[in-house]
């Protein structure tokens, strides 16, 4: 584990978790061309709004806001 890992909060590891996956499972949709075009389908049917309400310009950055947020709701932080 890295130096400052180890330093961490228990909510800073939380949140290191949920990025660690949001980061894992985009890279999986981008290295595939029928999930990557299957998630600019459900971005434009989305309007570009993630679950957090907030617009992205991107679907990439829709797409790991989203899955942020869907780690995050199953697996809620209890400190």
């Amino acid at each position: 584990m890295e130096g400052y890992q180890k330093n961490q909060s228990a909510r800073q590891k939380w949140n290191s978790a949920a990025f660690a996956y949001a980061h894992k499972e985009l890279h999986a949709i981008e290295a595939d061309e029928e999930l990557r075009a299957e998630m600019n389908r459900e971005y434009e049917a989305a309007r570009y709004k993630a679950p957090n309400g907030k617009d992205y310009t991107t679907a990439h950055a829709w797409k790991f806001n989203s899955l942020l947020w869907k780690w995050k709701r199953e697996n809620p932080f209890e400190g």
